[in-house]
Parts: structure tokens; C-alpha cells; sequence
């Protein structure tokens, strides 16, 4: 964590631009005839490891943060109720989507596109369509385990076996994703990782919570 920090720090004092006014002298020569491939491989040969540093350490640092808290939590506990895990799917969309959203803003602000590309406004409609698809996907995945969902599960208890069912296919597959993130800060977008992780968690967190049948606890006569 504290590595994390400093590095996050460390970056806060770097210069984008290895040589800015060099860089900006060059951009002005090129025009929309060059196309915008040409303008991010200049672009690409002056920038600084500022906003990669940036991206990993917070992505770090919000690992470190969530060790530590699975580690000392003695229990993680499912939902208390489908409708609370059903706002955690909720949740999990806007995330993604706000991450969307705002990585591309951010990443206008970084200078990332030249002044003759299209505007953000395309990317950008796309926001809703992508909100809706994904609650539709967490509605879906509620309605499958509706009836057998059980509410506040020790998630620490959950078995091996208890990752054959789709849910725990996706799971596994979050896991991967999560652990991409650790070590490349790993996103779609080139920024805001972090938001990019968070979404990747809160994910694990809701097909975690549907993995355990409600029929196999009261079986195993566990709750």
C-alpha cells in the first residue's frame, strides 16, 4: 500500500511530455490529411510514464485496500435480500458505465485526441445503449437464481465444487480480469483503471453471492 502511495504521488509531479513545446511545435505541422494513427505515434514518442504510473498505482492501491479488508473480515456475506443484490448489479452497471463515460472525457483533457478527430459526442451516445444491455444482463442473471438464491452466505465458505454452474464460470472469469488489473491496470479505455477494477469486483461480488443453491445449504443443513 505504501508503495502504492509514493508511486502515485511520484507521478503527480511528472511531466506529461518528455519535451511539450517540441511536441506541440510538431502537432501543429500535421493536419487531418495525416490521420489521427500519425498524431498518437507522436504523441505516443513524447509522453512520460506519468499517467500509466498514475492508472497502476491506484489499481494497487485499491487492492491493497481490499486484501486487507477480506483478510481481516472474519465473513462476506451475500446480500441480506434479492432485492439489495439486485442494487448491487445496479450498482456494478452505472459503475462500468460512468467509467466509460468518464475515461473518455479524461482522456480528451490528457490530449489524447487530435483537434481534427471526431468529436466525443459518438462514443459518447453509446453510454445509454450500454447501461441498459447491462442491466438487462444483471436482471437476467437475478431471475436464474431468484428462487434459490441464498441471502447472507459466508462467501469465504463457498467450495470448488460450487463453481460448476455458469455463475461460476463468469466468476472465474472476473477473477482473471481482476488479476489483469493488478498487474497492467488492464482496461477497454486507456484510462481510469481503477473504476475499471471496482466494476470488475462488484461484479465478482454479485455471481459470487448467486453461486450457492438455497436447496443445497438447507441440505448440507448449513445457512
Amino acid at each position: 500500500m505504501l508503495l502504492s502511495t509514493f508511486t502515485f504521488l511520484y507521478s503527480l509531479i511528472l511531466k506529461p511530455y518528455t519535451n511539450q513545446s517540441e511536441f506541440e511545435q510538431k502537432y501543429l505541422q500535421l493536419s487531418s490529411e495525416d490521420g489521427s494513427r500519425k498524431y498518437w505515434d507522436l504523441r505516443n514518442s513524447y509522453l512520460t510514464e506519468k499517467y500509466s504510473l498514475q492508472e497502476s498505482s491506484l489499481v494497487l492501491l485499491l487492492i491493497s485496500i481490499l486484501l486487507i479488508v477480506v483478510v481481516q473480515k472474519k465473513e462476506i456475506k451475500s446480500p441480506s435480500s434479492k432485492k439489495i443484490l439486485f442494487l448491487w448489479g445496479v450498482i456494478a452497471s452505472c459503475t462500468y458505465t460512468f467509467w466509460y463515460v468518464a475515461s473518455i472525457i479524461v482522456e480528451q483533457m490528457r490530449g489524447a485526441f487530435p483537434h481534427w478527430a471526431d468529436s466525443i459526442g459518438i462514443p459518447l451516445m453509446s453510454a445509454p445503449i450500454m447501461l441498459v444491455l447491462l442491466l438487462f444482463l444483471f436482471t437476467l442473471h437475478t431471475f436464474f437464481r431468484y428462487k434459490s438464491y441464498t441471502p447472507s452466505y459466508n462467501l469465504k465458505m463457498l467450495q470448488i465444487k460450487d463453481f460448476k454452474s455458469y455463475f461460476g464460470f463468469i466468476s472465474i472469469l472476473n477473477i482473471i480480469l481482476v488479476i489483469l488489473s493488478i498487474s497492467t491496470a488492464w482496461t477497454p479505455e486507456p484510462s481510469l483503471g481503477f473504476l475499471s477494477l471496482l466494476f470488475l469486483v462488484i461484479s465478482l461480488y454479485f455471481n459470487l453471492s448467486l453461486l450457492k443453491n438455497k436447496n443445497k445449504v438447507d441440505r448440507d443443513g448449513s445457512v
